[in-house]
């Protein structure tokens, strides 16, 4: 599903009316049925419900919806923050007095008699701060026991998700039109979005959409054909760490080989520590980390470089290395590995993937995470560009970034999902997927995060909580199934 910016967001309602000439009036009508369509499963005839109407095509839609509710025998009132401004507005506002709905004023208003507040105020171009008498009423909604439902975006928060008011509108259900905005899936504006709905109304745009939601469709992967061996299945190699850390490396080769890679060694200059507890892999045993070498077999497959290695020197001398003797390896690169990452990487060398979290990548490019969250997408977009590589940064919505400008935006996943070791099982499926899939960088890194986060999602639904990383390696082939043999050639007893 693809994601707007507000300019886009403009842009497609004026190519719509303008260019296509489709009635905003009949826009307006879809969008308040739409909602419609959405509530009345929430919604009794007996409620109390009022609807909050702004001056634009917000509270058009407002009015739209009340009529459609009165008609409809609901118990539903209006209170106009504004008096109605654009044409198609006056209009539903002028019909709601046909249809005789009741408009109360702010002397009579009493929030407490109401069951459902619907807010039409303002829309996804709203920018500053709500007038004081606009967050005391919205104030008093947020902490009554009401249902609060939002059309196209909670009042008080800018499409862009970079300005949000005090006291803006808190939502428990958002319904918006043909596509979302930035502020309905990245913190901070999404904690107020409750659950989303996007519903299509008629809009049309003629212009390329590089931001996108993933979505369950965007998961599904290539079934194994039946002449497979272990090395077509794809190779992952991953780098020894420290003793210290040997639980984010055992992680990463359990993943791997959980999330379909055929063969997995571990290249080491020690003992082999996981001989007792991990029986699948191989090891590959080196002298020393500055003298590695890799054999045709490592450089055809998947090398992964971070978790639990540590950040001796040997380390950032095996990174120059593999950076200045080698050319078109597929690399993941994470944790320990990013922290080196300005003194050994160099573009255009090797297919890459990154997964800093905001901490790390805050590092990495010397700016504080705040100024991060102010505008993810434009600084990871740049810093993609800029490297050539495929970024997952990681946060509580985790973006990920092609070098040619695309961005996916991952909404799977749940709290409990912040946990010990879940960086280091995605950086392993995202090795075991690239290694056993014919799929560029860019939607390895999607499918790898997306099904990460499902994994999550399988273990919350089964009233699995406080999980667990293991939890998550355990459960990985009851998701992939649903999107590993979509075909079911494989169901069939024998």
């Amino acid at each position: 599903m693809r994601l707007l910016s507000n300019q886009e967001k403009v842009d497609m309602d004026k190519y719509t009316i303008e260019d296509l000439k489709v009635p905003s009036i009949i826009l307006m009508e879809n969008a308040a049925q739409s909602v419609f369509n959405v509530i009345k499963k929430e919604i009794k005839k007996n409620d109390k419900i009022l609807v909050l109407t702004g001056k634009g095509n917000n509270g058009g839609d407002g009015f739209a919806l009340a009529r459609i509710l009165k008609i409809k025998s609901y118990n539903v009132e209006l209170y106009k923050i504004y008096e109605p401004k654009t044409k198609d507005a006056r209009k539903n506002s002028k019909l709601c007095k046909i249809y005789s709905v009741e408009s109360v004023d702010s002397k009579n208003l009493n929030i407490e008699e109401y069951d459902v507040f619907i807010d039409a105020v303002f829309g996804t171009g709203f920018k500053g701060i709500l007038e004081d008498r606009i967050q005391n009423v919205f104030n008093k909604i947020n902490n009554s026991s009401g249902l609060e439902i939002s059309i196209d975006i909670p009042s008080g928060i800018s499409g862009d998700n970079n300005e949000i008011s005090p006291n803006c509108f808190n939502a428990d259900k958002t319904i918006t039109f043909e596509y979302p905005v930035l502020a309905h899936c990245l913190y901070p504006g999404k904690k107020f979005v409750g659950k989303l709905f996007v519903e299509p109304i008629g809009l049309k745009y003629n212009k390329e959409l590089k931001k996108e939601v993933l979505e369950e469709k965007d998961l599904y992967l290539k079934p194994l054909k039946y002449d497979v061996h272990k090395y077509s299945r794809g190779q992952v190699s991953v780098i020894d760490g420290i003793r210290k850390y040997s639980g984010a490396t055992y992680l990463t080769l359990k993943a791997a080989l959980k999330a379909g890679a055929g063969y997995v060694r571990l290249i080491t200059d020690g003992e082999n520590r996981f001989k007792n507890i991990l029986f699948e892999i191989v090891i590959k045993n080196i002298s020393s980390y500055e003298k590695i070498k890799l054999n045709s077999k490592i450089a055809k497959g998947i090398l992964v470089a971070g978790p639990g290695m540590g950040r001796k020197s040997d380390k950032l001398t095996l990174l120059n290395k593999i950076f200045s003797d080698y050319k078109n390896l597929n690399l993941v690169l994470d944790a320990d590995a990013l922290y080196y990452f300005n003194d050994y990487y160099k573009k255009n060398i090797h297919n890459v993937i990154i997964t800093p979290h905001l901490g790390e990548f805050s590092r990495m490019i010397d700016k504080n995470i705040e100024e991060i969250r102010e505008n993810p997408i434009k600084i990871g977009s740049e810093f993609a560009a800029e490297n050539n590589l495929t970024l997952i940064l990681k946060s509580e919505t985790t973006m990920i970034f092609s070098e040619d400008g695309r961005v996916a935006v991952n909404n799977f996943g749940n709290p409990y999902m912040a946990t010990a070791g879940s960086g280091d099982v995605l950086t392993g499926i995202i090795a075991g997927l690239w290694a056993n899939q014919s799929f560029k960088n860019f939607e390895i890194a999607k499918k790898a995060v997306g099904l990460h986060s499902l994994i999550g999602d399988y273990l919350y639904k089964n009233k699995i909580f406080n999980f667990t990383s293991s939890d998550i390696i355990d459960n990985i082939s009851n998701v992939l199934k649903r999107f590993i043999d979509a075909d079911g050639r494989f169901s069939n007893d024998c």
